[in-house]
C-alpha cells in the first residue's frame, strides 16, 4: 500500500560489509534504500547524486570519516537528514553529532531497535511544547526558530499577536549576543487568529483549504531557495483552548501527513494549564517529540 506515498530515501555508508548489509536489511522493508557505500567520500557524492531524504553515516570510516562526509552532506543545496551508527558511547560523539544537526546517534549494540525508529523520528520532527507562562513560551520558540535561522533555514511563526512580538523580541536578543547570525528577513510571521478564521466552517476545520494553506505555507518559506524550514505553531493551542479538540488533534493530523514529503520541522505549542492527564497524553501522542520550556530565571 506505498504506491500513494513514496518510500524515503536512504543512503547508508558503513565501511564493514557485514554491518553494511546487516543496517540494509533493517532498513529496506520500510525504506528505499537508494546506496550502500563504504567510505565518506561515496556517502557525499550518493547524497549530492541520489536526493536521499536520510542519510546514516558510520562514523570511523577511511578517507572520510563520518562527521567530515556528514559536513558537506549539511551544505548540499537541499540537504537530507542525518543519523549516526557507531560502535562507540561518549559525551564528545553526541556533541559532535548535534553541532552537525543530526537526528540521532544509534549505538551498534542498540541497532537491532533503535535504528528503524531513529530514522522515522528524522524524517518527522513535529515536536509539542507545553508552556507555563509566555515569557518561557518565547524563549523556547526564539531559540528552536533561531537556531534554524543561524543554520541558514527558514522561519515561520503562527501565534497570536502578543506571542508573535514576545517571540520576536527575543530572537531580536539572540541575534544581537550571536552577533547577527540570521537574517531579521528570512523569518515569517502570521497572525493564528487569523490564519485558522480562513481555515474553518464553523467548529470544524475545511480539510481541503487547511491542506493547502499549510502546503503554501511551507512552500512559500522554502521559496528564496533555503530547503529546510522550522515552523512554530499554536493554532491547535487556540483550537484546544476554545473547546475544539477534535479540530485541533484533525490540524496535528493533517501536518502529520505533510510534514515527511517536505523538509520542514514543526514545533506546537499548548498552554499547559488547559489539559488533564489524559488530553496532555493524547496530545503527545501527536508528537514525535517533547520540548521542555526555556525556565525563567
Amino acid at each position: 500500500g506505498e504506491s500513494d506515498m513514496a518510500r524515503p530515501r536512504i543512503v547508508v555508508a558503513d565501511d564493514h560489509h557485514d554491518t553494511r548489509a546487516a543496517i540494509v536489511s533493517l532498513l529496506e522493508s520500510d525504506f528505499d534504500v537508494v546506496a550502500a557505500v563504504a567510505d565518506g567520500q561515496e556517502a557525499v557524492a550518493a547524497a549530492g547524486a541520489l536526493d536521499p531524504d536520510v542519510v546514516v553515516l558510520d562514523i570511523s570510516m577511511p578517507g572520510l570519516n563520518g562527521f567530515e562526509a556528514a559536513a558537506l552532506i549539511r551544505d548540499l543545496p537541499d540537504p537530507p537528514w542525518l543519523v549516526f551508527a557507531t560502535a562507540y558511547d561518549d559525551a564528545s560523539i553526541a556533541s559532535a553529532a548535534s553541532a552537525l544537526g543530526a537526528s540521532a546517534v544509534v549505538r551498534k549494540r542498540k541497532m537491532l531497535t533503535e535504528l528503524v525508529p531513529a530514522v522515522r523520528r528524522a524524517l518527522l520532527f513535529h515536536a509539542v511544547c507545553f508552556y507555563e507562562d509566555s515569557t518561557s513560551l518565547a524563549r523556547t520558540v526564539a531559540g528552536f526558530i533561531g537556531e534554524g535561522l543561524a543554520a541558514g533555514q527558514a522561519g515561520v511563526i503562527v501565534a497570536t499577536d502578543s506571542h508573535g512580538a514576545l517571540i520576536r523580541e527575543e530572537l531580536t536578543a539572540i541575534n544581537v549576543r550571536s552577533r547577527g547570525r540570521f537574517q531579521p528577513g528570512e523569518l515569517l510571521i502570521f497572525d493564528a487568529d487569523d490564519v485558522l478564521k480562513r481555515l474553518m466552517v464553523g467548529d470544524r476545520l475545511h480539510a481541503h483549504r487547511c491542506e493547502e494553506s499549510i502546503i503554501a505555507l511551507v512552500d512559500n518559506a522554502t521559496r528564496s531557495g533555503k530547503r529546510l524550514v522550522r515552523i512554530y505553531g499554536e493554532m491547535v493551542d487556540l483550537l484546544w483552548r476554545s473547546g475544539r479538540q477534535e479540530a485541533a488533534l484533525s490540524l496535528e493530523m493533517l501536518w502529520h501527513q505533510i510534514i515527511p514529503g517536505r523538509k520542514c520541522s514543526l514545533l506546537c505549542g499548548y498552554s499547559s494549564g488547559v489539559c488533564d492527564t489524559e488530553g496532555f497524553n493524547v496530545i503527545c501522542d501527536r508528537h514525535s517529540h517533547v520540548v521542555p520550556p526555556h525556565t525563567t530565571v
